[in-house]
């Protein structure tokens, strides 16, 4: 990255950045980028680090959906690429297999970006028409397995089946040789050794002057010498020199294939960068997805909520999430708290955070908000040097001057353990000293201390904050959690009694105390105390709202599906309805086909009156089935039986055979509790229909429908119809007017969709034209 910022190596060794970094370059695919990883530095140039943040996104949203990303193994190419284009020079067929390798996860990219539809990628990602050329000219020249191919030219085909007929020549001869010296007993063992390319007879050392041919060497005993027959050295020097002719060949044809695809130099430089580029976004995104880490944000603040220390996460090590927010105004930290408490932890944890994500890597938290630096700085651990003739203090001090030095607007400082090592008073008196520097320089100081001054001091100073690590004094032990905005107890007095020191030390020891440190520290010890009692009840408050929200949310999704129910519920009785309808509607057709037919004789009408009140009594017996009662009957109630108008009491109940004795205007009936009804209930009775069995006939023949909105002449059209059928007419008169038309259409639409219409249309212009139509009935 560019505009890299000045981190010392302390501040890399102490914050543990070089285990992240160690890990990436363990973990990454490219070889080159283990170069890469080995170097990282953070950049200061925001644009570029939001840029980087976001083209790991688009592959950390695919590791989500869990999708498999493509891993590029490619080795280091980059000498084979610097001889693209350099006259007489070649790549070796390894290397040339290694960039075919590159270009086909050229191809596998770009159809994976496209397909999963990664913008920002597809954007970078050159076309594969070229891609596909270099590997076919590739292909025509290695194999597989990154040999030569034996038909790669014209003149290499002739020398391997020059080859191939010498071998058949040697093999034949060494055969006889063997088979010779075999049966004359001169051969240590009966097959022939191969050393240094040549074909050897392993003869007994007694027997070589017997066998002719040159030796070649002995076995480390002497009892074995190893002769080459000299009938078959002039193969073998043939056999050289095609061997010879060969690898001049092969370097020929490599010279002219580097060349030809060194006309494509820059676009195989395009696709390798591409490639380590994917591989680097790649491997930082595992690492997002081991640490559970998100996009840092960045602004004039730090905030991060339940953030955790990657280097716990990878050694598997448990971690109390840190949270903390400090504002743009507040220059110096000052944490204290007991040892072993964790304030070390936090200042390299945030000098981490701070250093990883300007270094474009994903942080582990749930949010985080980081401030930009320039400058990374530390004093950590006992800088104490015998080479040096350094005391503890003055190694301190020899680190805090460079500091002092380089410090800007710019820097993130931290300190462990400020002003140790020398007197407490002139420690603490230093310190203060220091810090109002590094405010003035506005620098970003985070310290820790043990020293009740510092803890004074900022408290009192404006662009200072103390902050405390939480100990629990009822267990004597630290719980790692950390406090914005107070100071924290060292508890030593406690800690050392736990530890097992002798209470009559640990008594004198708290008589010795400075009066002031004492009440200070037992000021401290009260405010922690309230706090954590304090921060418990805001716990278990945000547990209850937490609970009462998420019941609320159940009950309000409840009556959601209610609704739903209710819903579908009256859309299948709906549906149930119009089935009902359209079971009776066919026999409802027929009847009036049949009174149609019979001209309203008295037997049709009749048995259409039959058909209608049966009807009417299926739906009241259905009506009567559904009604449930859930009611408990005792002797005096007031009841009615269904199906008997007048009401009764009940004078008896018979508990086995669930039946009851309802006295009515001086008459006993026994019935089942069923078919009891309690009077003044809020059951409803059962509709009672009355059929009217007078036909009401029809007077005139025309039907007035002026005036009328659509749906309700519709309604009139159709009884006007039903008593138009049973008065036996055929033929009838609608009088709807001109009007806007709307009201005439709606009648003529109906009477389209009824069948025994057998045809309508305007009246005669003399009779009404378009104000009346007149309809036929079949």
């Amino acid at each position: 990255m560019q505009n890299k910022c000045i981190v010392d190596s302390a501040f890399i060794e102490d914050t543990g950045f070089i285990q992240i970094k160690e890990w990436l370059v363990e973990h990454c695919n490219c070889e080159e980028n283990q170069i890469y990883f080995k170097n990282l530095m953070p950049t200061f140039d925001l644009d570029k680090i939001c840029y980087e943040l976001y083209q790991t996104e688009e592959l950390l949203k695919s590791l989500f959906k869990k999708d498999i990303l493509i891993d590029t193994k490619v080795k280091n190419i980059s000498k084979s690429m610097l001889s693209l284009g350099v006259d007489g020079d070649f790549i070796d067929t390894n290397n040339l297999s290694e960039i075919r390798t590159m270009l086909y996860y050229h191809i596998q990219l770009k159809k994976y970006f496209k397909n999963k539809k990664l913008k920002t990628w597809i954007n970078i990602t050159p076309d594969t028409k070229k891609t596909d050329l270099i590997i076919d000219e590739i292909n025509k020249i290695i194999d597989e397995n990154s040999n030569i191919k034996p038909n790669a030219s014209k003149e290499l085909k002739k020398i391997y089946q020059s080859i191939q007929r010498l071998e058949l020549q040697i093999e034949s001869k060494i055969s006889y040789e063997l088979n010779k010296y075999i049966k004359l007993g001169y051969l240590r063992d009966n097959k022939t050794v191969f050393r240094s390319g040549k074909i050897l007879l392993p003869v007994n050392t007694s027997n070589k002057n017997k066998v002719k041919g040159i030796v070649d060497s002995f076995s480390s005993t002497g009892q074995t010498c190893f002769i080459q027959p000299i009938s078959i050295l002039e193969l073998n020097n043939k056999m050289n020199q095609l061997i010879s002719d060969k690898n001049k060949e092969i370097i020929k044809i490599l010279i002219q294939l580097t060349s030809n695809i060194s006309l494509k130099k820059d676009y195989l430089n395009e696709i390798y960068s591409l490639i380590k580029y994917y591989d680097i976004h790649y491997t930082i995104a595992n690492l997002a997805i081991i640490t559970d880490s998100q996009k840092p944000n960045f602004g004039n603040k730090i905030i991060l909520e339940k953030s955790r220390n990657p280097l716990f996460t990878l050694n598997k090590k448990k971690y109390t999430p840190l949270d903390i927010s400090i504002e743009n105004q507040k220059k110096a930290i000052i944490i204290s708290g007991p040892n072993s408490g964790g304030k070390t932890v936090v200042i390299k944890s945030i000098g981490l955070y701070s250093i990883m994500a300007q270094c474009g890597l994903y942080i582990p938290a749930k949010k985080v908000n980081l401030q930009i630096f320039k400058s990374f700085l530390s004093d950590i651990g006992d800088k104490q040097s015998l080479s040096d003739d350094l005391s503890t203090f003055s190694a301190h001090m020899k680190e805090i001057s460079n500091i002092l030095n380089v410090s800007d607007q710019h820097s993130l400082i931290i300190i462990d353990e400020m002003g140790t090592g020398t007197d407490p008073e002139v420690g603490a008196s230093l310190s203060i000293s220091i810090l109002n520097k590094l405010i003035e320089s506005g620098a970003l100081s985070l310290c820790t201390t043990h020293l009740v001054p510092l803890k004074i001091w900022a408290d009192e100073h404006p662009n200072a904050s103390n902050a405390s690590m939480e100990f629990d004094d009822k267990k004597i032990k630290p719980t790692f959690i950390f406090h914005m905005g107070i100071p924290g107890s060292s508890y030593g007095i406690e800690i050392a009694e736990r530890m097992g020191i002798d209470k009559k030390i640990i008594k004198n020891a708290s008589l010795n105390l400075n009066k002031e440190s004492f009440k200070m520290d037992n000021l401290i010890k009260q405010i922690n105390s309230k706090e954590i009692e304090l921060t418990e009840k805001i716990n278990e408050f945000k547990r209850k709202h937490k609970k009462l929200k998420a019941e609320k949310i159940i009950a309000n999704q409840a009556k959601i599906n209610l609704e739903k129910e209710k819903k579908e519920i009256k859309r299948e009785k709906l549906s149930e309805s119009k089935k009902y309808i359209l079971s009776y509607r066919r026999e409802i057709e027929n009847l009036i086909e049949d009174i149609k037919r019979t001209n309203a004789d008295k037997l049709s009408i009749k048995k259409t009156k039959k058909f209608i009140e049966q009807t009417l009594k299926n739906i009241s017996d259905e009506e009567n089935q559904n009604i449930k009662i859930d009611y408990k009957f005792s002797i005096g109630n007031q009841v009615q039986i269904k199906g008997i108008s007048e009401s009764g009491i009940i004078i008896d109940i018979n508990e086995k055979s669930k039946k009851i004795t309802v006295e009515i205007d001086g008459k006993k009936i026994t019935s089942k509790a069923s078919e009891l009804i309690p009077r003044n209930s809020n059951i409803k009775k059962p509709p009672k229909y009355i059929v009217n069995s007078k036909i009401e006939l029809l007077q005139s023949s025309r039907l007035d429908l002026r005036g009328k909105r659509v749906d309700e002449a519709i309604i009139a059209l159709d009884k006007f119809l039903d008593k138009a059928i049973l008065s036996n007419l055929k033929i009838i008169d609608i009088l709807h007017g001109k009007g806007t038309g709307a009201l005439q259409d709606a009648i003529h639409t109906h009477l389209k969709s009824i069948k025994f219409i057998k045809n309508f249309n305007f009246a005669p212009i003399e009779q009404g034209g378009v104000g009346i139509t007149i309809v036929e009935i079949s």
